[in-house]
């Protein structure tokens, strides 16, 4: 039987809280963005996975990161949600970004892939933006978490001096 899915339902579930489209997310009210990572961020919003240098991302997060961006408000990205960032900022910006290891495709994306482990982040200062591997690494939980810790305390950081 085939099975009907509701990303919004779903993301209420994993979230244990309330979900709203991201029609209603005005950059406005909010310090900073974090977008979390694993394969259903990046096969919902976005067709890299099949489309590689000749990707896209939804349009309605495209202009939220375009405009955090021009609000020189932060961004984060974890795991493969990276590769979103070129994506919605390839004509605003060349990005610094990590995923796990060099790859040539993040280059055509317009972006410069630095290389680091689950710990640790990859911080583009001019553009505001953090991003870790996280679950790119078969790395134990530990590791991943001090990667994303850091992600968050940066992000913070970066929010509060401002």
């Amino acid at each position: 039987m085939p099975e009907k899915r509701n990303i919004l339902v779903e993301s209420a579930r994993i979230a244990r809280g309330q979900i709203q489209e991201l029609n209603n997310l005005k950059p406005g009210d909010f310090d900073a963005l974090i977008l979390p990572g694993r394969s259903g961020a990046v096969i919902n919003l976005s067709n890299v996975v099949f489309k590689n240098e000749k990707a896209t991302i939804i349009e309605k997060l495209k202009e939220i990161i375009v405009q955090f961006h021009k609000l020189s408000k932060p961004i984060s990205a974890m795991c493969i949600s990276p590769a979103l960032l070129p994506l919605a900022l390839k004509n605003q910006a060349r990005v610094r970004i990590t995923l796990v290891e060099k790859n040539a495709l993040i280059s055509k994306m317009g972006a410069t892939e630095e290389t680091c482990m689950a710990n640790d982040i990859v911080i583009d200062s001019v553009n505001k933006l953090v991003t870790t591997p996280a679950f790119m690494l078969d790395t134990p939980l530990a590791e991943i978490h001090i990667g994303i810790s850091k992600l968050v305390n940066k992000i913070i950081e970066m929010h509060n001096s401002k």
